[in-house]
């Protein structure tokens, strides 16, 4: 009968501590990558959140101002007719526009509310909103609608981690 020698580590051949740290190098690997799809996952519902809260505070603010304004002056047609600005009266009989800003940088591209006293950004620096729209419909048998749809994005979000969000509204004017 024939005697192996086996190179002996503290009790243990060297066949077995190497099978032991092969098996946890594969644990490693696989926690390693598990933790990263977690994180890009967050980060991406992180960016979802804050685009989505830019468009709908955008859209709620244009909401409650075209819904109560006295009257559209943008020309609004049978069948609709699709602005990057649309101009109103408001309900102070002051006049008004929402429009959707292009400018030349990343953090010129936004939805802007302009009035005869003041003019503010309506989302947020870092969020993009391409493409943005205003539909306007009108015709004698219904009150005027508009329909806005906006698609935003993060400038900062890069790959798998970025996100693309759209919102879309129609709103019926009280002007009738």
């Amino acid at each position: 009968m024939r005697k192996h020698n086996f190179i002996k580590i503290g009790g243990y051949t060297l066949v077995e501590v190497m099978m032991a740290i092969g098996v946890f190098a594969l644990l490693a690997v696989l926690v390693t990558q598990t933790l990263a799809i977690t994180l890009r996952s967050a980060k991406k519902s992180d960016s979802d959140s804050r685009v989505r809260a830019t468009l709908d505070y955008a859209i709620s603010i244009m909401e409650r101002q075209l819904r109560n304004a006295n009257s559209i002056t943008s020309l609004c047609e049978q069948g609709g007719t699709t602005l990057s600005t649309i101009s109103y009266v408001d309900a102070y009989g002051v006049p008004a526009s929402f429009r959707c800003v292009n400018g030349s940088g990343e953090d010129d591209i936004y939805v802007a509310s302009d009035s005869a006293t003041l003019s503010s950004r309506l989302t947020t620096p870092g969020i993009i909103i391409l493409p943005c729209s205003f539909t306007c419909t009108s015709d004698n048998k219904t009150p005027d609608s508009i329909d806005i749809s906006l698609t935003g994005t993060e400038t900062k979000a890069t790959g798998v981690e970025s996100s693309r969000v759209s919102v879309q509204t129609k709103i019926m004017l009280r002007n009738y």
